[in-house]
């Protein structure tokens, strides 16, 4: 993969914890995984986002798409979706997008209930499915809110946040 500015890890876990409203240990907690114990064993989670992410002399970093991936986690957990959900969609969206950053792309939605994904040959084809449910929707309210903050590249990929007011 050629590193380009939205893929190089310049973000520290305080850095994208702070811009995206979580708390640090539940932000390297998802791009890192963690270990827990449960009834006498201990039980590994795997990350959950942040492909890019690594340690640089001792410093976990964030690219641009991790921190995306993260500001999406955040917009979709306050809407009271699972991680189970998330995890489902993250998988599917990997596979037919061949993304590492599905979570970053301008093709996923949400209705405030469930992960929505539009398929097709392009961006903004009519093809919405309930990832969920894996069944198509047609009347779905589908919120445009969770990428108010972003602006994106022709291919739908993110390249600017916008942290306060655009004006």
């Amino acid at each position: 993969m050629v590193e380009d500015a939205i893929s190089r890890r310049i973000f520290t876990t305080a850095d994208a914890s702070r811009i995206a409203g979580v708390n640090p240990a539940s932000a390297r907690r998802w791009v890192t995984g963690y270990s827990y114990r449960y009834k006498g064993s201990t039980r590994t989670r795997a990350p959950r986002l942040g492909p890019s992410a690594g340690e640089v002399e001792g410093v976990l970093l964030m690219s641009f798409l991790d921190l995306i991936e993260i500001q999406m986690a955040v917009s979709l957990r306050n809407r009271k979706i699972t991680w189970p959900k998330i995890g489902k969609a993250a998988e599917l969206f990997r596979r037919q997008w061949g993304s590492a950053h599905p979570f970053a792309l301008q093709r996923f939605r949400s209705d405030s209930q469930t992960i929505l994904a539009e398929f097709g040959k392009e961006i903004g084809d009519p093809y919405v499915l309930d990832v969920a449910t894996n069944q198509v929707v047609f009347d779905a309210l589908i919120e445009q809110s969770l990428f108010d903050v972003l602006d994106f590249r022709e291919d739908g990929t993110p390249w600017r946040l916008w942290l306060g007011d655009r004006d």
